[in-house]
């Protein structure tokens, strides 16, 4: 599901976007990932036309974050653990109006 569920997320904000009269590179998701939910955002975003910020704890491996900038995602490093990753991708996608997607759940997440 998380492959799938990137790429879905993906084509339907750039699909809302192009409706809107923008272009697909307008559309930027954010997300937060310690290796298989990143990967699938980093695909979709590759195939969609659109931007990936990706952000990923101390603890995940170059190898990992290195697949994700070959989708051409941005990858950003975050001192700390997957929470600290996903406390960043979350002020950042709302700092610059970006689409937060996650594999999680919280009150008030949609």
């Amino acid at each position: 599901f998380k492959a799938l569920g990137g790429g879905l997320v993906a084509a339907d904000s750039v699909a809302e976007a192009v409706a809107r009269g923008e272009r697909e590179s307008s559309v930027t998701m954010y997300t937060a990932s310690a290796g298989n939910h990143g990967m699938g955002i980093a695909w979709g975003a590759k195939r969609t036309g659109c931007q990936a910020v990706i952000y990923l704890g101390e603890g995940v491996s170059e190898r990992i974050a290195d697949k994700m900038r070959g989708f051409g995602a941005e990858v950003r490093r975050v001192a700390g653990n997957y929470e600290a990753s996903l406390k960043a991708a979350r002020e950042d996608a709302e700092q610059h109006g970006g689409i937060l997607v996650q594999d999680v759940s919280w009150s008030g997440y949609e």
